[in-house]
């Protein structure tokens, strides 16, 4: 993690390379994600840093009532700050920086681990975020970002599929990291071949080029991609800080995250797998086809904003 604000306080726009891949610079000039709510499902968060102020809502769901959140923060942070960072021209810019940003703490370095109860309480979490954003009566996305041990899809795990598709039904879109073990990612930890759930399935591209990166799991069942080089995706980290460090699908699934955002402020009432749809046919192929197009922002919410 690097200290202090980017190198030389470049703007958001010259380092953050993904903007242009993604032609998000002009897909801004449309939307910013106003209006709509994305909630990061993650490990841990610094709630209090200058990139969300004003936006962000925080719940713990592993210590319920404790108001801060507990653990290894860095995860929470950089993908919060794909998704949202503000765009005010200093450090970084998230893809959606109007949203409003909901950080749910569902995973903690400092727990034991028991993969039971994490799937249960990923499972109630969905379902706690719909019926909140029901509750809100606000369109929204739920960024899941966590995977298996062996860094393959979480929606492999049947309770987490069932809630991840009542979400898509209820129209909140979900977005689900493709995982980072370079293999068909419609295999399950077992190498078994599994169906997955209604959600979007994220890969990651390299630096530049529509490439999938050494480590993201692909295949046809990766929906789209999105940039997610993990040694130049510059993102938020504890303490007001910013890193290159981040990428792999967990940076690349936070992005279309905020360009799902983008979509659903132009047309709030778009479907969630219209929203999908959407985020599919407007992209870019990916050579051979390996995984699913690498999202197009600008293209998104233009073809949104042709919709009667």
């Amino acid at each position: 993690t690097l200290s202090g604000v980017p190198p030389t306080g470049a703007p958001a726009t010259e380092i953050q390379w993904f903007h242009r891949r993604c032609g998000i610079l002009n897909a801004w000039k449309v939307a910013t994600g106003a209006g709509v709510i994305v909630v990061d499902l993650d490990w841990g968060f610094d709630v209090d840093h200058p990139e969300f102020v004003r936006r962000l809502s925080f719940k713990n769901i592993i210590a319920p009532g404790q108001n801060n959140s507990i653990g290894d923060l860095s995860h929470g942070t950089g993908a919060l700050g794909h998704i949202g960072a503000a765009h005010d021209g200093s450090g970084t810019a998230g893809f959606a920086p109007a949203a409003t940003l909901w950080a749910w703490q569902v995973a903690s370095t400092t727990l034991p681990e028991d993969p039971q109860r994490q799937a249960s309480l990923l499972a109630m979490a969905i379902d706690d975020a719909v019926n909140a954003l029901r509750a809100a009566r606000t369109r929204g996305i739920i960024n899941i970002e966590m995977e298996t041990a062996c860094s393959r899809r979480i929606d492999q795990v049947l309770i987490i599929k069932d809630a991840v598709n009542r979400a898509m039904q209820a129209d909140v879109v979900v977005c689900v990291p493709a995982g980072n073990d370079s293999c068909d990612a419609s295999l399950n930890d077992f190498g078994q071949r599994f169906i997955g759930s209604d959600s979007i399935v994220v890969g990651a591209t390299v630096e530049y080029i529509d490439k999938r990166t050494t480590t993201s799991n692909h295949g046809s069942s990766v929906t789209v991609s999105a940039p997610g080089d993990e040694n130049d995706d510059y993102t938020t980290m504890p303490l007001g800080n910013y890193s290159p460090y981040y990428g792999g699908t967990s940076g690349a699934c936070a992005k279309v995250a905020g360009a799902a955002a983008l979509v659903l402020e132009v047309k709030s009432l778009m479907t969630a797998a219209d929203v999908k749809k959407i985020l599919v046919a407007t992209g870019a192929d990916i050579p051979y086809k390996v995984m699913g197009p690498r999202i197009d922002c600008e293209a998104a919410v233009n073809a949104a904003a042709a919709l009667p």
